[in-house]
């Protein structure tokens, strides 16, 4: 979920249909950085739609603590992703 130009949240679930994303904000929260913008400028990841968040939320796009002033690549965020998830027990949207 897109906080701001660059910076995205990510959430505690895998869709396993068409979910509509504003049901993704009642899972926990994974996750808050900056991607390189070539995740979505290339194509790599599509944006599906536009929901509003929490303050709460909506604050972590102004955190700026060092994880979050990095610019992650979409491939570094994927494994991240993947490797939560292989550890984890899934929570199924």
């Amino acid at each position: 979920m897109a906080l701001s130009r660059t910076k995205l949240a990510f959430f505690d679930v895998q869709a396993t249909s068409p979910t509509p994303p504003v049901e993704l904000l009642n899972y926990p929260e994974l996750f808050c950085l900056a991607v390189h913008k070539s995740a979505w400028t290339n194509c790599r990841w599509l944006k599906v739609a536009e929901v509003s968040v929490s303050s709460d939320l909506a604050s972590h796009a102004l955190d700026g603590t060092l994880e979050h002033a990095l610019a992650w690549e979409a491939a570094e965020v994927e494994d991240r992703l993947k490797s939560h998830f292989a550890s984890h027990s899934l929570m199924c949207a």
